[in-house]
């Protein structure tokens, strides 16, 4: 509960005019309806604040001191005015803890030998926001921050592959929670009200099947009665009506067969109204009376029916909606990069000695700036900042796998001096393995600032499959011999063995030809 009011007032035509608007958040503690009387005041004179859609009429009125017989109960213990009225003319209602049925036109007025007019405020009472929606802001507000530490990321090019499916794995399941929370809390009555209360306020979604308006009544009934449910903003003003059976032909076409009361409603007492599919053209207050030799209040019921996504969580949705696709795709672009950039192109034969992948820049940079080289899976091929081939500089195994991925040391070279702005890298012995795409980066050596940077395609064409294979063929006994991979893959020379099913084991086995023409026997002897 808030312990001040938010109040706003907004002036209508002129100056002069009697009618002000106040807007305020519901359950706050309260809020002031302003009325002032600069004339003289007679020594009896009553001052009445009221509220012509309701009945009574009476919010609050004073006459030397509260009189509060009449007052509607809506308000009951919740009105006050200040105790120097006779002295200050100020004639200000507070009204404590305000609530959504409290929304209406109020007028001040005093009344001594005549009756004026001093006031008239229309009250606005906000809804207050829901647990769900403040949720749903600070989800959104998340995300936002969640993407700019991303654009961050990108820009920095720190991001990685399961970053990114992180990352979509925590808004698919924040958006999914937040569905499943709404959709669970729409389905049930978001306000109700004591079956004691004389008044309630029930609120309804749209889309719900039906909703109960309650009236009970606690003293035995000895004869037939008429039980009268009203709306007195409508005409006709009947909503339905029964006396020995219901009464269709005076209710108002708009409840025509969405009403009903329970069969036993005489004997129970229970003159709860059932309304079918309520829409939000059933807004409004609801009277519950019973007719017999006069008619009685018994209840009544303000219904609130809204929408189930109101205009700023319809917003919000789609904005994180937005967000997520995004995220998606910035993250899908960033990891799918390389197919969609323009990147120089080096490509080589097999076994060449070294290529160049080239990076000149005309930009003049200032000196002792430190230049890295890394492939599209952030490894690290050259970096300036630490000579890993300096014998003079001894770096643990930990550090050189840090700085230099081990695939390519000792194959890296670059020049030296770099004023000239020449970055190109120098790779030796390249094979199809290090076909990738490679960046390079200079940064200034005090700070992480980028300087410039460049990338360059290497397409290392495969090589022909090594098959090696070697056959022994002897006068006596012959074997063979192959290698299909190269040693440093772990390849290694397969012997024949045989003679295993004679219990042997020999890399040799007996020659023996089968001829059918002695004539090429000759020619090949």
């Amino acid at each position: 509960m808030e312990l001040f009011a938010v109040v706003v007032f907004l002036l209508y035509a002129s100056q002069d005019s009697l009618t002000v608007e106040v807007e305020v958040q519901e359950d706050t503690q309260s809020v002031v309806l302003s009325c002032q009387y600069s004339g003289e005041l007679l020594e009896t004179f009553t001052v009445k604040w009221s509220r012509l859609d309701l009945k009574p009429n009476t919010v609050h009125q004073w006459r030397g001191g509260d009189d509060l017989d009449a007052q509607n109960q809506l308000f009951k213990g919740r009105t006050s005015m200040r105790p120097d009225v006779l002295d200050s003319g100020d004639f200000s209602l507070t009204l404590k803890e305000p609530k959504l049925s409290d929304s209406g036109d109020y007028t001040c007025s005093i009344i001594d030998e005549r009756e004026e007019t001093l006031s008239d405020i229309q009250l606005h009472v906000r809804e207050k926001s829901p647990t769900w929606a403040t949720f749903l802001l600070v989800l959104l507000v998340l995300l936002v921050l969640l993407g700019l530490v991303f654009h961050v990321c990108i820009i920095r090019g720190i991001v990685s592959t399961w970053i990114t499916v992180v990352l979509f794995l925590l808004v698919l399941l924040a958006v999914l929670a937040v569905s499943g929370g709404l959709l669970v809390h729409f389905r049930h009555h978001f306000m109700s009200a004591s079956q004691d209360s004389l008044t309630a306020t029930v609120g309804v979604y749209k889309g719900v099947q039906s909703v109960v308006l309650p009236c009970q009544y606690s003293k035995e009934l000895l004869e037939l009665v008429t039980v009268k449910w009203s709306r007195l903003d409508l005409n006709p003003n009947i909503v339905h009506l029964r006396r020995e059976g219901d009464d269709k032909l005076a209710q108002n076409q708009l409840f025509r067969g969405r009403t009903s009361l329970i069969l036993d409603a005489q004997d129970s007492g229970d003159f709860s109204l059932t309304l079918r599919e309520p829409q939000p053209s059933d807004i409004g207050n609801y009277v519950c009376s019973m007719i017999g030799d006069k008619e009685e209040i018994l209840s009544d019921v303000q219904l609130q029916v809204r929408e189930i996504f109101p205009a700023w969580a319809k917003v919000l949705l789609v904005l994180l909606v937005l967000l997520v696709l995004l995220a998606v795709s910035g993250g899908l672009l960033f990891h799918f990069r390389h197919y969609f950039m323009s990147v120089y192109k080096v490509e080589v034969d097999p076994g060449v000695e070294s290529v160049l992948l080239p990076f000149k820049t005309t930009v003049r940079l200032p000196e002792g700036v430190i230049v890295t080289w890394r492939n599209s899976s952030g490894w690290m091929v050259y970096s300036n900042d630490r000579i890993l081939n300096d014998s003079s500089e001894s770096l643990s195994w930990s550090e050189e796998e840090e700085l230099q991925h081990r695939l390519y040391r000792n194959r890296t070279k670059m020049k030296e001096k770099l004023k000239s702005g020449d970055f190109s890298l120098t790779l030796k012995n390249p094979t199809d393995r290090d076909t990738d795409i490679y960046t390079c980066t200079v940064y200034k050596r005090s700070s992480d600032e980028i300087l410039t940077k460049k990338q360059v395609l290497l397409n290392v064409k495969a090589g022909a499959d090594s098959f090696i294979i070697a056959i022994d063929f002897g006068s006596g006994y012959s074997g063979y011999a192959f290698n299909v991979r190269p040693r440093e893959e772990g390849g290694g020379t397969q012997l024949k063995r045989w003679g295993e099913e004679l219990g042997l084991d020999s890399p040799k086995t007996p020659t023996c030809f089968l001829l059918d023409n002695i004539k090429l026997l000759e020619v090949w002897l």
